[in-house]
């Protein structure tokens, strides 16, 4: 932990979102925190490291059925825009997003970009995220 993060690492060793049959519903629901905080921080909402996750996502996982009501593709989004504006200044290093969503608008929008594979457009970007090409 680090401030306010905590690292993807740690949760991926400690809360990796494996259920035993002796877990009761407190650890359960524990490990599935666990588990999506790491999907937020690791895919939907990396931040410039793309190694920690801010904790301040926890609290959007207080209540799991409410959390399913919320517009994580339009925060997904906006992540992407905020660190397109702040690596487009001047002495910036890092970024973060989810930089294949920019990835997968370039080759829709320049078919001659994307690569050539047999099959539907989605199969693309499963790819991409299953063999880590996003992190």
């Amino acid at each position: 932990m680090s401030g306010f993060k905590v690292s993807l690492k740690w949760l991926r060793d400690n809360l990796n979102g494996k259920v035993e049959e002796e877990d009761d519903e407190v650890t359960v629901l524990r490990k599935a925190r666990g588990y999506i905080l790491q999907l937020i921080g690791g895919i939907v909402l990396p931040d410039q490291s793309s190694s920690h996750v801010h904790l301040c996502f926890l609290s959007f996982l207080d209540d799991l059925q409410l959390a399913g009501t919320y517009s994580w593709g339009s925060a997904c989004l906006a992540t992407l825009y905020h660190y397109l504006d702040f690596g487009s200044t001047i002495g910036s290093k890092d970024l973060g997003g989810m930089f294949v969503l920019l990835q997968v608008w370039g080759w829709e929008r320049f078919p001659f970009l994307a690569p050539h594979v047999m099959g539907s457009g989605s199969f693309v970007v499963i790819l991409l995220l299953v063999d880590g090409a996003v992190s």
